[in-house]
């Protein structure tokens, strides 16, 4: 199959976990994101990919050729983001093309990588002097100038600051949507999964737990794992139980009871879970604080007392305390929300955007349908 294919990989990683039978396939053209902790595998990945991987059990595959450290220097894969040996991106790029293609042509395409990435200007300069953008933008250039068939990189925007990293996403998905081939990155950063990735695949110990697209990654989490690690501030995770009340089923806390839709008990990939305790998951920004929405919506109305407000500008989060509830409840909010430590607000929990997990496997017991 064209594009990077992992199969059976078995290696082992950090702190006790390992890759056991690991298996991915990335389709030419994907952006994939390998997004998880520090440990979990996803650097391991991307230098397997490379060619530099160490030892391991099973293939590693670009166009369906397996990938040795002797064979990278047919331009199979081109990890971006690394400092190379050579001194600077064009003498880098020029030893790596004379094998392949004539001196004219090699400059050729030196210059025009170099003008298409923004990097003309820091073609001569040492990759050790290189700034973060920099080299990112000079490894994009090698990467087009090699015309590499899979393109990887590893947390590219880690040092940089918030608003260069927001240029350098920008940049990087031109490049994407420009040369259209595979691209692979491992980032421990959810927001660079999310922004640029096509498919995000989650990994924790060496294993899978949800492989998506960003937008079902954050709707419809396969565990408590991935619920709390997309989002930029962690899910509300609250034990209730799923109480039958007549026709209605209630999730209740505490004083509280939040009406389930009756959408989300159809989803439910067991029925017996009613009546039984489960942990419901409410993002911050589905908790609403505005009079119409609480009065359109009673049943999911809950009292709280505000212990801090985070304003942020553009945006307030809300540390809060509810009845049944150990720890702080995150409510994101207008910044015109008016809530001052101590004070005791009425809100309401959109019960249409409520995620249900079982309490003792975490795993998430709705199903898409």
């Amino acid at each position: 199959m064209a594009g990077l294919n992992f199969r059976n990989i078995s290696r082992p990683l950090e702190d006790g976990h390992r890759f056991s039978g690991f298996n991915l396939e990335i389709d030419d053209g994907e952006f994939v994101a390998l997004v998880g902790r520090s440990g979990c595998g996803k650097a391991e990945l991307i230098r397997m990919a490379e060619g530099y991987g160490g030892y391991y059990e099973g293939e590693v595959l670009i166009n369906d050729r397996r990938i040795t450290r002797l064979g990278r220097g047919g331009n199979s894969a081109s990890l971006i983001n690394e400092i190379p040996l050579m001194g600077t991106p064009r003498r880098e790029i020029m030893h790596m093309l004379k094998q392949q293609v004539s001196l004219d042509e090699a400059a050729a395409r030196v210059d025009s990588a170099a003008r298409d990435t923004g990097a003309e200007g820091i073609m001569d300069v040492r990759w050790s002097k290189l700034d973060p953008e920099g080299r990112l933008r000079a490894g994009m250039a090698r990467a087009q100038a090699l015309k590499a068939k899979v393109v990887l990189l590893i947390d590219p925007f880690e040092e940089m600051d918030d608003r260069t990293a927001a240029r350098m996403r920008v940049e990087v998905m031109e490049f994407h949507k420009r040369t259209r081939t595979a691209f692979v990155i491992a980032t421990s950063s959810h927001i660079t999964g999310m922004a640029l990735a096509t498919r995000v695949v989650v990994l924790d110990g060496g294993s899978i737990r949800q492989s998506d697209t960003p937008q079902n990654i954050y709707d419809y989490p396969a565990d408590r794992f991935v619920a709390e690690y997309f989002g930029d501030v962690a899910i509300n995770m609250i034990p209730a139980e799923l109480r039958q009340n007549g026709d209605e089923v209630y999730a209740v806390f505490g004083g509280n009871r939040i009406l389930v839709p009756n959408g989300k008990l159809s989803k439910l990939v067991d029925q017996s879970y009613i009546g039984k305790k489960v942990l419901m998951g409410i993002r911050p920004e589905n908790i609403r604080y505005e009079q119409a929405f609480i009065s359109i919506s009673p049943e999911s109305a809950v009292e709280a007392r505000v212990r801090h407000a985070e304003l942020l500008g553009s945006e307030t989060y809300l540390h809060l305390g509810l009845d049944g509830v150990n720890g702080d409840v995150v409510a994101r909010v207008d910044p015109r929300c008016i809530a001052s430590p101590g004070i005791s607000m009425s809100l309401a929990i959109d019960s249409n955007r409520l995620h249900f997990f079982d309490i003792d496997t975490e795993k998430s017991i709705m199903s898409r349908l």
